[in-house]
């Protein structure tokens, strides 16, 4: 086995573990990596046979610094001749290490004890170069130091003044000069030892610099100058003396200095280890409230609000002193500006009235809603920057507006300011679907003309008059029509009008939105007109017109059959009926109610309703279709008839005559001109009536009616002229005697409820039919001969 030996560390080498060599001339004291061949071995051969024949590579400074900061040998480095010759090693050859490599040293020495001083080892935070300003009680670095542009030769171990400052060795002692402060009231000692750290500026290192920014080192004071205020500050925590003054703020700390020119190269100095030329921001807005307060417990309460000097400050300084503390830091929640109610402008407010704001809470256009800051703040701004950096807008979007609005809707809305707030809102952006789609679910329009607490109404509630726009009147009238109550209108001038009809209030109510307002308010509407029958009768009349409305949209459109509309109009009440009511003393008065569509009955017999008094609807062309069309039934539809005949029948020349007249024309009363029997016809009961019908006269015909389980007997001049009956095998139609002469339209009426299977709409056809003659018929168009020469020859039944 060939190995190498190392007669320092009395270490062998195995040539199979050697993979670099020692091309560094790295100092015999020094260790080396395990895997390099020693210098004074690798010096007896060419660079050529330790690189091509050996393929050996150079040794890199970078692993040998590895070597001694790993923790297992960290420890060599508290070994002064090792630490020594190591330090300078690095120090001379620092062009070889990277960037990343060199703050790697620079942190790993600056935190091990390395350094030899005349107090033994120590870290180099407490190692000072030497200094003349130096105490020889402080722990003087004891290397060969050069400096920086010096040359090395000649010299053992050179260490470069660089090298020390970068791992962290110090030129000054910072405690030394705040003892000598401390001990001293005299302000000449710190300009002393900023003089002379001025000029040692640049023979300072990080760690002197460090030091000099985060300890408490310099004596500081107020424009108050107590005791207290006048002791050891971190330079961070101190202004320069101008800034007080400026600010007449007293307990402002500033640097004891009080006459320090600001263009002097100690005014540089102190900016740079910290010392503020303006105060912190944070601690300004603080300022600004503390003045505002101040402001506002002065006696002259009452008179002109004067503007914080700091808030002056503030302003004038923005640009080059806070606008990147504003920007990074979260300040927006402080309230700092001065500020004026909503609608109020400078002239007219006092001191009282200032209040101060966030920035997130005002907008410079003075409005109905929010607070705007005081006409001095404007212009103020306006001559140093722009108040928009400081993220106050002009005006808020209308969605915002919206919000607050409605937060204090109880407050703010009125009929008196509504106007105004909803003008305003009709200049702001921010207009949507979704934003008409939110707003349709508030109450936020007050009604106008009402003495009592404003009530508040949905855009879908209430409508602006389109003969209407800017009047101004209170009344909500239609046609000299009071519909207050019922159909509400609005009138706030053209602006507000404009905002609302863009946020969904329409001139007038579609026909489901005025179904909607009969349904939900008919109750209210009438019930406070009970005690005032002239007023109770405008109303009704009021109603009819918008059951008119309902009624054309019944028959021109198919709006009041959308569901949810529909449903209701079936369900609740909404319908107006009429009912006659008659005392005890015989005296009939008419009375009104708003009902169900099923609760009221539709008028096509005019005896049923003389006799039962319904409640029935006004007397206006397409209510009957109307109330139909949601449930309201047919009165005859609802009437039970019973008849019977009275008395002996008997033939008389005339029933002989009908009997005759029925069969001849039989043939064309239940036919179309093509011959084929109408629809609904029941052929059996045709058949029968045919071929079985006979005609009697009879002395009466008794006749009782039943309306919901109420049975009326009808006087006997009242009855019906004729009646039908019959059973399996016969049909007779009995005439009453006291009839002079033939009702055709109740001998229709009968022989059709026989013949048809419900009710049809061909009486008056085929009464007509029978009573006309044929010549008439012809001219009609009816083919009077053809239809009866095509008739079935079918004999009549025998009796």
């Amino acid at each position: 086995m060939v190995s190498f030996h190392d007669p320092v560390v009395h270490l062998d080498i195995q040539f199979r573990t050697v993979q670099c060599y020692d091309a560094l001339n790295i100092p015999l004291t020094l260790r080396i990596p395990p895997n390099t061949l020693p210098r004074d071995i690798s010096a007896m051969l060419s660079k050529e046979q330790l690189e091509k024949q050996l393929s050996l590579v150079p040794l890199k400074l970078n692993a040998l610094i590895k070597l001694y900061f790993d923790a297992r040998t960290v420890h060599l480095l508290q070994d002064r001749y090792i630490s020594t010759c190591l330090l300078s090693f690095i120090s001379t050859h620092l062009s070889q290490l990277s960037p990343e490599e060199w703050n790697e040293v620079k942190t790993t020495l600056s935190q091990t004890v390395c350094i030899s001083t005349t107090k033994g080892m120590q870290i180099p935070s407490k190692s000072f170069i030497p200094s003349e300003l130096l105490s020889s009680e402080l722990p003087i670095v004891q290397l060969n130091i050069i400096a920086d542009q010096q040359s090395s030769e000649n010299v053992e171990n050179p260490v470069s003044t660089y090298f020390l400052k970068q791992i962290g060795c110090r030129t000054v002692n910072i405690d030394a000069v705040g003892r000598d402060q401390a001990v001293s009231n005299n302000s000449g000692i710190l300009q002393t030892f900023i003089q002379d750290l001025v000029k040692q500026r640049n023979n300072l290192s990080e760690a002197d610099f460090k030091e000099l920014k985060t300890k408490a080192s310099l004596i500081g004071t107020t424009l108050a100058g107590t005791e207290k205020t006048k002791r050891k500050y971190i330079p961070r925590e101190l202004h320069f003396p101008s800034v007080a003054i400026v600010l007449e703020w007293t307990t402002l700390p500033s640097i004891d200095w009080p006459d320090i020119d600001p263009r002097s190269p100690e005014y540089s100095f102190l900016k740079e280890i910290g010392v503020q030329e303006v105060p912190n921001l944070e601690k300004l807005l603080e300022r600004i409230i503390q003045e505002h307060h101040e402001e506002i417990q002065k006696q002259n309460t009452n008179g002109k609000y004067n503007i914080p000097r700091a808030f002056r400050f503030f302003v004038e300084n923005f640009s080059e002193h806070y606008n990147k503390s504003w920007k990074t830091g979260s300040l927006g929640q402080y309230k700092f500006l001065p500020s004026h109610p909503p609608e109020k402008t400078s002239n007219e407010i006092n001191a009282n009235d200032v209040i101060l704001l966030a920035t997130n809470e005002i907008f410079t256009v003075v409005n109905p809603l929010f607070p705007s800051p005081l006409t001095d703040v404007i212009e103020l701004f306006q001559k140093h920057v722009d108040i928009a950096l400081l993220g106050i807008k002009d005006n808020p979007s209308l969605p915002q507006a919206f919000n607050t609005m409605m937060k204090k809707a109880t407050e703010l809305l009125t009929e008196q300011t509504a106007s105004k707030i909803f003008a305003y809102m009709n200049e702001l952006d921010g207009l949507n679907n979704t934003f008409i789609a939110n707003v349709s679910q508030f109450n936020f329009i007050p009604l106008q003309g009402h003495s009592n607490d404003t009530i508040l109404m949905k855009p879908s509630q209430v409508f602006i008059r389109s003969d209407v726009t800017s009047s101004k009147t209170t009344t909500t009238e239609t046609n000299g029509i009071d519909t207050r109550g019922l159909i509400d209108y609005v009138d706030f001038g053209v602006a507000a009008n404009t905002f609302l009809s863009r946020v969904g209030v329409r001139n007038d109510p579609t026909p489901s939105a005025l179904a909607e307002l009969l349904i939900d308010r008919q109750v209210a509407y009438f019930k406070s007109a009970e005690n005032d029958k002239d007023l109770l009768n405008s109303r009704i009349n009021v109603y009819i017109d918008c059951l008119k409305k309902l009624a054309v949209a019944a028959v021109c459109s198919n709006e009041l059959q959308q569901n949810l509309v529909s449903k209701r109009l079936r369900t609740n009440a909404w319908c107006l009926g009429f009912q006659t009511i008659v005392d005890k003393n015989g005296v009939s008065e008419q009375h009104f109610k708003i009902v169900n569509p099923n609760k009221i009955y539709l008028d096509d017999n005019s005896v049923y309703s003389k006799y039962f008094q319904p409640l029935l609807p006004p007397l206006q062309q397409g209510f009957p279709k109307l109330y139909e069309q949601f449930g309201a039934q047919w009165l005859s539809g609802c009437i039970q008839e019973k008849k019977k005949h009275k008395g002996t029948p008997v033939t008389s020349q005339r029933a002989t005559q009908l009997q005759k007249l029925i069969e001849n024309r039989f043939p064309i009363l239940f036919v179309d001109n093509k011959g084929e029997n109408l629809p609904e016809c029941n052929r059996e009961n045709l058949d029968l009536l045919r071929t079985t019908l006979s005609v009697y006269e009879v002395a009466a015909i008794e006749c009782s009616l039943i309306f919901k389980q109420q049975t009326l007997q009808l006087p006997p001049q009242s009855t019906t002229s004729c009646i039908l009956e019959h059973d399996k095998s016969k049909v007779t139609l009995y005439l009453r005697q006291d009839v002079v002469s033939l009702d055709y339209h109740h001998i229709t009426r009968e022989l059709v409820q026989f013949a048809f299977n419900k009710s049809v709409e061909y009486p008056c056809e085929i009464r007509d039919k029978l009573e006309l003659p044929l010549e008439m018929l012809e001219q009609r168009g009816i083919p009077v001969a053809r239809l009866l020469s095509t008739a079935p020859t079918i004999g009549r039944k025998t009796k």
